[in-house]
């Protein structure tokens, strides 16, 4: 019998068929398990995503921030010129950062959406320190 005889015989033709549907069917559901990390702002360590956070010259660097919905996101602030808040008025978020005292505060975000984050400083927001935080 020639190869092609061989996979075309009743039992070898369904059983190669049945395993490149599962071939196909596993890669499907894991490329749409989980949006790739390479979204998402800051690092994983253990449980807990980190984002380094710098506030200067009336700006939030990164300006944008994207997390997943019911992860603990561990914020490491900095300012190199002057008092500036963290304000997310959605959540009642409002962390106070001045340029002499780094500050770290956790928060889990726990509703999907896209929050506005703003300076309350005045009048820092209308000079352009404002930003966009997305929960997925």
């Amino acid at each position: 019998m020639n190869v092609l005889g061989f996979f075309m015989n009743g039992k070898c033709c369904n059983r190669v068929m049945t395993l490149l549907c599962c071939i196909l069917l596993l890669s499907v559901s894991c490329s749409q398990a989980s949006t790739p990390e390479k979204n998402f702002t800051g690092e994983i360590r253990g449980n807990v995503r980190h984002v380094k956070v710098l506030l200067s010259n009336y700006r939030f660097e990164p300006r944008t921030y994207q997390f997943r919905t019911g992860e603990l996101v561990e914020f490491n602030f900095e300012s190199n010129d002057s008092v500036h808040t963290f304000s997310i008025e959605q959540l009642g978020i409002d962390w106070v950062i001045d340029s002499n005292n780094p500050k770290i505060q956790s928060y889990t975000f726990t509703e999907p959406g896209e929050y506005k984050l703003i300076c309350l400083i005045p009048p820092h927001d209308s000079l352009g320190m404002v930003g966009s935080i997305i929960v997925k």
